[in-house]
């Protein structure tokens, strides 16, 4: 991490031009009470001067044009590695974050979740066991206090069987899907889910049935359909068509309005995997185009 200022009792490096190379030399070696050299290495861009495993113990103020390295005395915890949730204080179970302590003066108390902690000569914080159990964990430092989170993950590769509400339905399936407001089919009308989270990046969608297609689903962009079988999409298993006065599920309903909707607007057809048939790609999507249109008109007439 790049920061300004130097954080007391975390080992740092500082990179300065040569011209404040000796200045800055002294500054350091006695706010960590040690001699600091700078290294000579090839791979330093031209004019520059670079002091590592600096690790400040005591402070001062730095000398003029320097202020950017002045050890700052403000205990704080600064989170390294592991797989962050957002901007919250939150990490998935399985991926807990290393916690560097900042500021810790002689003789301040550290715990974790009530317990004594120790930190290392560089300022980790020594209680991975604790932070590594899902759950909220409570981190006292001195009068300061912090709460960090860890979060099993919502996506349960294990999860199997089939869904109650849900006809054909299997074990689940996860989806990584590019960016964009996404719905994912299956062969089965009434097999649908949209995506819960959305990121800049990309989007995952869970499901409970085998995918074959995604559909964006966002009107202000040309409708994308990715095949996400792995496969060419076996043709739909077409349900009888509707008796007068039957009621449709709203899954089913679903289902065949945003493959109908999205096949009138001429889909560009993509695929997740490498290699794929195209043609038959398309016929495959031509097919189940066909049937989300038997299954509207079957819908207006039982309303007539």
């Amino acid at each position: 991490m790049s920061v300004r200022g130097l954080r007391r009792g975390v080992r740092c490096a500082v990179l300065c031009q040569d011209s404040s190379g000796q200045t800055a030399g002294d500054y350091l070696s006695y706010v960590s009470e040690r001699s600091c050299s700078p290294l000579r290495h090839q791979d330093l861009p031209e004019g520059w001067t670079l002091f590592t495993g600096v690790i400040a113990r005591r402070l001062a103020g730095a000398p003029a044009g320097l202020e950017s390295i002045e050890v700052q005395a403000n205990v704080g915890l600064v989170p390294s590695g592991g797989i962050r949730l957002g901007n919250r204080w939150a990490w998935l179970h399985g991926a807990s974050p290393r916690v560097i302590v900042t500021g810790l003066d002689d003789g301040m108390g550290v715990t974790v979740d009530g317990e004594d902690a120790t930190v290392g000569d560089d300022g980790t914080l020594q209680s991975a066991s604790s932070l590594s159990r899902p759950g909220a964990h409570v981190i006292q430092v001195g009068p300061m206090r912090r709460v960090i989170e860890v979060v099993e993950p919502s996506l349960s590769p294990g999860l199997t069987g089939p869904h109650p509400d849900r006809p054909g339905a299997g074990s689940s399936a996860a989806v990584a899907l590019p960016p964009g407001r996404w719905a994912v089919v299956g062969a089965v009308p009434g097999q649908i889910t949209w995506q819960k989270h959305a990121h800049k990046w990309g989007a995952i969608v869970s499901c409970d049935f085998p995918p074959c297609w995604a559909i964006a689903v966002s009107p202000d962009a040309a409708v994308r359909v990715l095949n996400v079988s792995g496969a060419v999409p076996a043709p739909p298993i077409e349900p009888r068509l509707l008796s007068l006065g039957r009621v449709i599920s709203r899954e089913c309903f679903a289902w065949s309005s945003l493959i109908y909707d999205a096949a009138i607007r001429h889909p560009l057809l993509g695929s997740l995997t490498g290699n794929w048939d195209q043609a038959a790609a398309r016929e495959s999507w031509k097919s189940y185009a066909r049937c989300a249109s038997r299954i509207k008109r079957a819908i207006r007439r039982s309303h007539r």
